[in-house]
């Protein structure tokens, strides 16, 4: 058994890492180089799991090592490169939040709020969350994307898929089709973002999406009169509805 000599440091010791005052000139012994370097690889691993954003570590810092044989040569240079597991990093640590897209999203006390998606980051572990005027609530899912790039394209694609307004319709405007929509047909709200309405040429109760609903207003403006005089049928021919069974009532 060979003795070797090691020291962790913060950083790259060569642009000015300091080194851990714990982990400084520690000895271990090993039969080989190879080893030294593996013991002191593992060494990292274990060292790192132990850290956290409280002590000014972020996602793709590198924690760096150099192992030397008793005569001073060094054998190896091991590295970590601290990820979210590493650090315990969720949402709640980024920071530098810009919005990235826009939509009106089916939730709120109205029936639909102007959303804005934004994207952070802690240091290379990136985020997206939504942001509106009436709730801090964040509707966006936790998952983590390692570049700036990977996380605006989530969120435009979460933003597309949330939205339920025309382009340039923004929730006051929707909000507006839709209680024309659901005054035309004497409609009822229900929870979950659904209407109940009453079809008097079946005699049946159905209920339907709010976008379903808010749809009818293309109908009853279109620019074909032939559509306008006869929106409420084509709209019933085109939309999904779920009928409800005799005598239900919401």
């Amino acid at each position: 058994m060979s003795r070797y000599t090691y020291t962790i440091f913060d950083g790259d010791p060569a642009t000015g890492g300091v080194a851990w005052p714990n982990q400084t000139g520690v000895t271990l012994e090993a039969e080989s180089d190879d080893e030294a370097v593996a013991q002191v690889t593992e060494l990292l691993e274990d060292a790192a799991a132990e850290l956290s954003v409280l002590d000014a570590y972020d996602p793709g810092d590198v924690v760096y090592s150099i192992v030397w044989r008793e005569d001073g040569t060094v054998v190896g240079s091991p590295t970590h490169v601290l990820s979210v597991k590493d650090l315990d990093v969720d949402k709640r640590d980024a920071s530098d939040w810009e919005t990235v897209a826009t939509c009106v999203a089916a939730f709120g006390r109205e029936g639909a709020v102007d959303v804005d998606v934004q994207v952070g980051h802690c240091g290379t572990a990136w985020y997206f969350r939504t942001a509106d005027i009436e709730s801090a609530e964040d509707e966006a899912p936790d998952d983590v994307y390692d570049s700036r790039e990977a996380a605006v394209a989530a969120a435009k694609a979460f933003a597309t898929a949330e939205n339920v307004a025309e382009e340039g319709e923004n929730a006051e405007s929707y909000l507006r089709r839709l209680r024309c929509a659901a005054n035309y047909l004497g409609a009822t709200r229900l929870p979950n973002q659904s209407w109940a309405y009453f079809a008097h040429e079946t005699g049946r109760w159905y209920v339907i999406g709010a976008a379903a609903l808010a749809n009818l207003v293309r109908y009853l403006n279109h620019h074909d009169p032939a559509v306008r005089s006869d929106a409420y049928s084509r709209w019933c021919a085109d939309t999904s509805a779920s009928e409800m069974p005799e005598g239900w009532e919401p």
